[in-house]
Formats: structure tokens, sequence, C-alpha cells
């Protein structure tokens, strides 16, 4: 491409540009778009660099920087700066990335939210052993360590999963804030990292309490309150999913930068810079638009598509086909020895579905971090610790204080101290054992005076291939008033 020769000192076209510097040339590019004007003291360093390597091969004195460079810059110097914006994304485009002042998204990305979930999903993962071995058939002798381990783990997973679902519900309501936020306020758009990591967090969080749903559910009370609380988490789901579609900014909307059509960020009208800057005045699009592939927003894009489809199909799968929720005669499982036995195995199924799909929104969540953070800098405050993200990993501390509890003192004397001084905790063989010995005694009229038991089995009596039994399941532990 030719220059305008105003004068000795330009080259003849831009093939004698030479680009060294790119601490330079980064800190134009990002100058640049930041700003509607040229800045003018960058744009003399910008020049010097390309032209210096000329200068000294031809003898040609120096120009003077404010009476020469700048104004000829300001008139004809537009081949140089496409040069220089190609440069940048091609040589520089890290150090350009990093002068941009990208904020992240500490709130679901930042350091404690990760700690956050990596606790989850640990605890998940042992926990889920636990059941498992226990299920099928481990039987730790009693008073042993293992026995004690067992114990905590069975009595602790009430508090574990409904601490679990609190978030869920809590990660679902913080990532729809998100999309409504970017469209009720027109200066803070929603950036496409952001709404990418908002759906795919709110949708890992799903499967810690699924697993545990799967496990445990036969043995916990109040199971219509969580039947309740799993359909409200579905509903947020689609909520979440429709908001997240929609949005302009999400991959599949979005309109990326071209790099190799430059000219349109310098033509006449500068229409295209205009949008950057009237869109997004705190430069949080103009950093993924330059700074992240499409390619690398497509495939997290696509990795949470399809691990929604196929949830949504195995949700479908199991109404109708397990549940028989249409009352399909053909579907009766008392008249299908397969499908009998899906329903007495469909919680392995979803346990290990469940742990399996964890890990792996885990894991691509934490590559597309990673990809993000290559180019962040230092405005990124995904690597930062905020009060909230302090707050969000004490969410797991009151189930670890319980399991800690419930392995030291045993059921009983754990369980008891959740009640008040008015109720004490009774294994089941205890319970069963005196009322045996009451059963053979004349009754006093108890009416009226507040006495509450429940019959249970002792530990969780998992067998081996256990089927779904009393909706009311079996305790560990029974409260009886002590009035």
């Amino acid at each position: 491409m030719e220059l305008a020769q105003s004068a000795s000192w330009v080259p003849p076209d831009t093939s004698h540009l030479q680009f060294h510097d790119c601490d330079v040339v980064a800190t134009w590019s990002m100058a640049f778009f930041m700003s509607l004007d040229l800045p003018a003291q960058m744009t003399i360093y910008l020049v010097q660099d390309a032209f210096t390597e000329y200068w000294d091969e031809n003898n040609i004195t120096h120009p003077d920087p404010a009476n020469e460079i700048l104004p000829w810059a300001v008139d004809s110097g537009e081949p140089v700066f496409l040069q220089a914006l190609s440069y940048t994304n091609d040589e520089c485009k890290s150090d350009f990335c990093r002068l941009l002042p990208w904020a992240g998204n500490a709130d679901l990305a930042g350091r404690g939210m990760v700690v956050n979930y990596c606790i989850q999903a640990v605890f998940v993962t042992l926990y889920i052993a636990v059941h498992m071995a226990a299920r099928f058939g481990w039987r730790p002798r009693s008073r042993s360590i293992a026995h004690r381990v067992l114990t905590a783990v069975q009595e602790s997973t009430r508090p574990f999963l409904d601490s679990a679902l609190l978030f869920c519900v809590a990660v679902h309501f913080a990532a729809m804030f998100t999309f409504v936020r970017g469209r009720v306020d027109d200066d803070s758009p929603t950036p496409t990292t952001g709404a990418v990591v908002s759906v795919f967090i709110a949708l890992y969080t799903i499967f810690p309490p699924l697993a545990l749903h799967s496990c445990a559910a036969e043995h916990l009370r109040r199971k219509h309150g969580r039947r309740y609380i799993w359909s409200f988490v579905g509903a947020l789901t689609v909520i979440m999913s429709g908001l997240y579609y929609s949005d302009p900014q999400s991959p599949w909307r979005r309109q990326w930068a071209d790099w190799d059509n430059l000219s349109a960020y310098l033509s006449a009208d500068e229409t295209e810079i205009d949008r950057l800057l009237e869109e997004d005045p705190d430069h949080q699009l103009k950093w993924e638009s330059f700074c992240v592939t499409k390619l690398g927003a497509d495939r997290a894009n696509w990795a949470f598509t399809i691990m929604l489809g196929i949830i949504t199909i195995l949700v479908l799968l199991d109404l109708i086909i397990v549940a028989n929720a249409l009352r399909i005669p053909f579907l009766r499982s008392e008249r299908r020895p397969i499908l009998r036995s899906v329903w007495r195995y469909r919680w392995v199924l979803s346990a290990f579905f469940a742990l399996q799909a964890m890990w792996v929104c885990l894991g691509i969540f934490f590559w597309f971090r990673n990809e993000l953070n290559k180019h962040a800098g230092q405005e990124n405050k995904d690597r930062q610790w905020t009060f909230g993200q302090i707050l969000a990993v004490a969410t797991w501390a009151p189930v670890i204080m319980e399991f800690y509890v419930l392995w030291r003192d045993g059921a009983e004397k754990g369980l008891t101290g959740l009640l008040s001084d008015r109720y004490v905790v009774l294994s089941g063989d205890v319970v069963q054992h005196n009322e045996k010995d009451v059963d053979a005694s004349p009754q006093p009229d108890l009416e009226g005076q507040g006495d509450v038991q429940a019959r249970g089995s002792g530990s969780f009596d998992y067998g081996p291939l256990q089927q779904q039994g009393d909706p009311m399941g079996s305790d560990s532990s029974i409260g009886t008033s002590r009035d």
C-alpha cells in the first residue's frame, strides 16, 4: 500500500514499515479502540517505531515529532494505522489484551468460587462412594472407624443435600440477573464470556445435589418439599436457558470483530468504532471482540447446548418410560420385568450420570476460564478473592462441621445436639425394644402430652439391590420427647 509522499522522510509504501516494539504498538492500539480521537503522543511513538529502520538504512535525519510526524500522521497515516492493527493481531495480541480493562466475572469465576466448586465436587464424590459401597453390601464392624465414617456420611447427607440445592437456586438467580441486567441497563451489556460462564456454572450446580438425591432420597423425609424444589430448579433452568439463547451477546447471535477487514474501523464515518464505543463504555465487549476467539466461545457454547440436550432427553425418558408419568398401560413395570429392573437400578444410573456430568462441566469451566485468563490483564478480578466469594466458600462449613460432630459423637448424640433440650434422639433398635416392653403393660392415656415416636431401622439399611421402599424411608435415629 502506497504512502502519501508529502515529505522526503516518508517511505514509498508500507513494505518499508518495520515495527519492533510491541509495547508501543499494543499501547497505541489500546488507546485507539478506547477513544474516538487518535492518541497524539502514542501516534508519534508508533510512526517512529515503524519508520526508524527505513530512516537509518537511508541515512535520513529523523523528523521533528510535533511539527512533522504528527501532522503527517493525522492527514495521511491511515495505512500505517492499518499495518499497526494487523501487527497487533499477529505479534502483540497478548500485550494488547492485557492492556484492555477487562474485569472478568469474579462473582462466578473468581478464585474463591473455584475453591467453592472444588470443595463441593470432592465432597460429593466421597459421599457418593460411601453411599454406593453401603448400598452394595459394605457393612463395617460396629463402633469401628469405618462404621463411624459411614454413619457420619449417612446422617449428614440431608444438610449437604439441602445446602447444595440452596446453592443451585442461588447460582441460577445470579445467572438470570446477569442477563436481565444487560437488557435493562444499556450501559452494561452482557459480556459473552459472562453469559457462557453463568449458564455453565448454573448447569454444573444441578449435578451435585442430583447425585446426592439419587443415592439417599429413599431414606430422607420431606420428600414432597424436595420435589417442589426440584421442580423450581427445572423452571429456573428453562428460564435461564431462554435468556441465554435470546441474548444479543450470546455466542449464537454475537457479531465478532474481523481483523482481516480493519478498514471498517478507520472509515470516514467511523460507524464501527462508534458502535463499539457507544455499546460498550466499560470496554468489556472490546476485549472479547479482539481477545477471545470465536472458536473458543463456540466450543463452550456447544458444550453447554449438548449437556442441556442430554439432560432434557434423559429427564423425558425417565418420566415417560420409567416413571410412566403418562400412565401408559404398556409401560407398567409389573408387566415388564425389564422395566422393573430399570426402576430397581435407576438410582445407580442417575447417580453415576450426575457424578460424571458434574466433573465434565467443571472441567470445561476450568478450560474456558484458563483460556480467558491467558490474555487478561491487571484489571481481571477472576484472580482475586472478594468478600462475597469468602461467604460462598462458607456455604459448606456447616456440612463439614455436621460430619465432624457425627463422626466424633455418633448419630444419637450428634443429632440430639440439633434439637432443643425437650427432645432426645434414640436409635431405631432402642425404640423398637422399648415398644415391645410397653406393649406387654397397660398403656396410660398420653393424649395431649406431646410425646413423639417414629419407627426406624437403625442405620440406613441398604440392601445390595434395595428397591424404592416406604415413602417416609427409615432413619438412623428417632426423635422422642422427654417432657
